[in-house]
């Protein structure tokens, strides 16, 4: 298991440093992590459109969310 989480740590860390581009959705996600909804939040499109690597990026900014 410790593995497994090093391996997600070291691809989310590499998906987030490369991130470019896309600041209006991360606004937006930003947003929506900071109101009142009670709506499932749900990030879908093409495959290599970014997904992955916007999870990456909000994973890696969330925490200045909220501080």
């Amino acid at each position: 298991i410790c593995t497994e989480i090093l391996q997600q740590l070291h691809v989310v860390n590499n998906s987030s440093q490369d991130f470019q581009g896309r600041t209006d959705v991360l606004e937006r996600v930003r947003h929506y992590v900071q109101g009142s909804s009670k709506q499932p939040l749900v990030l879908c499109g093409d495959g290599g459109c970014g997904k992955s690597s916007m999870l990456a990026k909000i994973g890696s900014e969330s925490n200045s969310w909220f501080s």
